[in-house]
């Protein structure tokens, strides 16, 4: 059985509360909310065909180093 990384509740929190309760995001606003630069972003993030990724996988990946 896999566990969650110690970091995931506390991204997940984070990610929901600057996002005020949002679940999928926008290249754009995960740029905004990483400042880094989208193209980082889609690259770095997961972001492959889709232009949306949701909350919980987003705090997933910030877990793994993006």
């Amino acid at each position: 059985m896999s566990r969650e990384h110690p970091a995931y509740r506390d991204n997940l929190e984070d990610l929901l509360t600057f996002f005020d309760g949002k679940r999928v995001l926008s290249i754009k606003e995960v740029a905004r909310y990483t400042g880094k630069d989208a193209r980082w972003v889609k690259s770095h993030l997961g972001f492959q065909d889709q232009n949306c990724i949701s909350v919980p996988t987003l705090a997933r990946r910030l877990c793994e180093g993006g």
